[in-house]
């Protein structure tokens, strides 16, 4: 009853970054904290010398100054205070210095964001504000992962020789070198063992590990940070080049920009540098950067089902024991419930159960047909985590006729015991149908919940598995992967993009609501994905294809090996490996490799780009691929450039290996659904528009027909 929707469910849950939702705090709460906090500090180190020091050291006058302009405070300014409650100075991780600095931090979190426009000036006058990393955070950083290691070691010894493989994979001597006392700081064997937790290797996604790659990785930042020369002038000379990528930005977005802008933030962020700067820049600039909107009609169609099925009945009621035969007859319905924090599926059982059955209570047999009308719900809850559900509940109630009594006794004692045992149904068929309704109520909820559960548990697997923890290993999962529904719509909204990554500079087009289903991505979701997974990575024509076969359980012709060719390889590109771009009509995707390889002959880097239109066609859409594979070398310009023999040799082995991979129609006008979702009829995509970074496509269903040749 349930695989349909747990099918569809994971297969939205495949689309999407933990669902961050923020704290509701009330507005001006922290500057009251602030205000009150400061005052107790003041009060604290009295008004004496040393508490005049301290009151000059942490700025307190100029932070009197802006608690007193209220929400027109300067976060610039704020954060310049913070930064010397953040300081290496003894004694400020005492508790009432501590108190003034957490409801600092949050208040500056709470004021209005600056507007885009506003952006290159903040960078510009943010060229004083570098703070220095000092040997107070590398010792505070220091103690927090040894913390964390000390932990993860004692798991791993108490697991014996499983637990000693771990460590050597994970190069724990090194780590530990790293860890003793007066240590000198190697970046190069930091990064090594950093490199072993952020792989895709089945456990790192547990806490243990995740909180040593987290402190390692912080660790490992403020390290290289201390150890950067000239820091404060490059800092400088990086809030200038900033500004005036934010100023091209605001005017016309463009992914290289966007790249860009990414990668300084999370230089930025990787030593805490100006948090209200790039707070603000993610405030404008980062929004999600994938939408998914499903009708419930089109998922009560694709979901619900007639049910007609036919099985034994056993029971006892009032000491009378049943047998006999029931047929279910109903429809299955999904409905959707209205919630703004998971998407909350309800699947409705309406029907009735036919019966057939014998009672036998001592020497007498009771011969009656029944029905049971009957109402299932069950409750599914979809979020980031994966699926759940609530307890099943049902409702029947039971009408019963008693048609034939008979005995296994002599003829007068026949007549006697069948007097008596109608006189008793007599009396007794309210109370038993009540009791068989309640019966057939506890039945039914047993069963929905147990098919329910064990499908749920599958994919919810399914979802760690082949999704969640690929990612969180990695560090990649969406910063944002929300679940909601309405009446009328599930809706996913995810944003792909990590410390060092831009979402969606604006928001979605407008789509209309009227569509079965309805995607609309931005380019930088794709971009940023591809980077996070494939970026200077190496991936061989056998790995590609048992990837394909783990997530689709097939490999595409296309993808399958050619008797004839030789077995290649790519390395893709380290910081843009794959991207697209959505503009005017079209649809452009560049493959980046910085080596390729085919048998025992190496190819140095090459671009390889193919463009794509959208096109009305048949009262439909399609995208069709304008010309042929564009793949010349990095910065190479055909017009004026020649290739040498190699690149022609390799430009003519991509055109023959991904003139199949891009091909000419990727996106047919229409298509049938797989498997019991035919039913609801042919996929068309009615509407389609790329432009502006995004890719929008609205598909409606009509009825089964032909499919477009592709």
């Amino acid at each position: 009853m349930y695989r349909q929707l747990i099918y569809m469910a994971v297969s939205f849950l495949l689309l999407g970054t933990f669902a961050f939702t923020p704290q509701s705090v009330r507005a001006g709460d922290a500057q009251q904290r602030t205000q009150s906090t400061l005052a107790s500090m003041h009060r604290w180190v009295g008004s004496g010398d040393v508490g005049q020091r301290w009151r000059a050291y942490l700025d307190s006058d100029r932070l009197e100054a802006e608690l007193a302009k209220g929400d027109d405070a300067d976060a610039r300014v704020l954060a310049q205070v913070l930064g010397q409650y953040k300081s290496d100075a003894s004694g400020l991780d005492r508790r009432r210095f501590v108190a003034v600095r957490r409801a600092l931090e949050e208040w500056i979190s709470e004021l209005p964001s600056p507007s885009s426009a506003d952006l290159p000036a903040l960078a510009r006058q943010s060229r004083q504000d570098f703070v220095p990393v000092t040997q107070s955070d590398l010792d505070e950083a220091k103690v927090a992962l040894a913390a964390s290691a000390k932990r993860l070691d004692d798991y791993l010894t108490s697991g014996g020789e499983k637990g000693n493989g771990w460590k050597q994979y994970l190069r724990w001597d090194k780590l530990q070198s790293q860890l003793e006392a007066g240590a000198e700081t190697d970046l190069a064997a930091l990064y090594e063992v950093f490199g072993q937790f952020r792989a895709n290797q089945n456990g790192l996604e547990l806490s243990r590990f995740r909180n040593v790659a987290e402190a390692l990785l912080r660790y490992f930042d403020l390290s290289r940070g201390a150890q950067t020369p000239n820091a404060s002038e490059q800092f400088a000379q990086s809030m200038g080049v900033l500004a005036d990528e934010l100023e091209r930005y605001a005017d016309a977005p463009s992914d290289e920009d966007r790249w860009a802008i990414g990668a300084r933030l999370g230089g930025l962020d990787s030593t805490g540098q100006v948090p209200y700067l790039t707070d603000a820049v993610r405030s404008q600039f980062s929004h999600p950067n994938l939408f998914v909107q499903v009708s419930a009609d089109f998922l009560s169609k694709g979901m619900g089902r007639q049910v007609d099925q036919s099985e034994p009945v056993t029971d006892v009621i009032l000491k009378t024991q049943i047998i006999g035969t029931g047929r279910t007859t109903g429809t299955v319905s999904v409905e959707l419930v209205p919630s703004r924090r998971n998407a909350v599926l309800e699947t409705v059982l309406v029907g009735k159960v036919v019966t057939n059955t014998i009672g036998e209570n001592g020497p007498v047999q009771i011969y009656s047909d029944g029905v049971t009308n009957i109402v299932a719900r069950k409750r599914i809850i979809i979020n980031a985590d994966g699926l759940r559900s609530e307890p099943a509940t049902a409702r029947a109630v039971t009408n019963s006729t008693p048609h034939t009594v008979t005995t296994n006794k002599r003829r007068m004692a026949d007549r006697m015991i069948r007097r008596i045992a109608w006189k008793k149904i007599d009396k007794k068929h309210s109370q038993a149908d009540s009791i068989a309704g309640e019966h057939a109520e506890e039945k039914l909820r047993r069963r929905v919940d147990e098919e329910a559960n064990v499908e749920i548990a599958k994919s919810n697997q399914n979802f760690k598995e082949k999704f969640r923890d690929p990612l969180v290993r990695r560090g990649e999962f969406p910063r944002q992967l929300d679940f909601s529904t309405t009446n009328d719509h599930l809706v996913i909204q995810a944003l792909q993009a990590n410390s060092y990554q831009l979402g969606a500079p604006s928001d979605p087009p407008e789509i209309g609501g009227g569509h079965a289903l309805a995607v609309r991505v931005h380019e930088s979701m794709i971009n940023n994905l591809a980077a996070s997974l494939l970026a200077g990575r190496t991936v061989t024509e056998d790995g590609l294809r048992q990837t394909v076969l783990d997530i689709t359980g097939e490999i595409p012709e296309k993808l399958q090996a050619k008797e004839d060719e030789d077995p290649w390889s790519i390395t893709f590109d380290p910081s843009r490996p794959i991207t697209v771009a959505f503009a005017d009509g079209e649809f452009k995707v560049t493959i980046r490799g910085r080596r390729f390889t085919s048998g025992d002959r190496e190819f140095r880097a090459m671009n390889i780009t193919a463009t794509y239109k959208t096109e009305k066609m048949n009262g439909g859409t399609r995208i069709v691929r304008q010309g042929d594979l564009e793949i010349f070398p990095p910065g190479f310009d055909p017009a004026n450039g020649r290739l040498s023999a190699s690149q022609v040799a390799l430009r003519g082995l991509l055109t023959r290996r991904l003139g199949e991979v891009f091909e000419e129609e990727i996106i047919s006008q229409e298509r049938e659904l797989p498997g019991d979702w035919a039913k609801v009829g042919i996929l068309r995509p009615e509407q389609m528009t790329a432009d502006g970074g995004w890719l929008a496509i609205g598909w409606s269903t009509v009825r089964p027909g032909r499919v477009a040749s592709r």
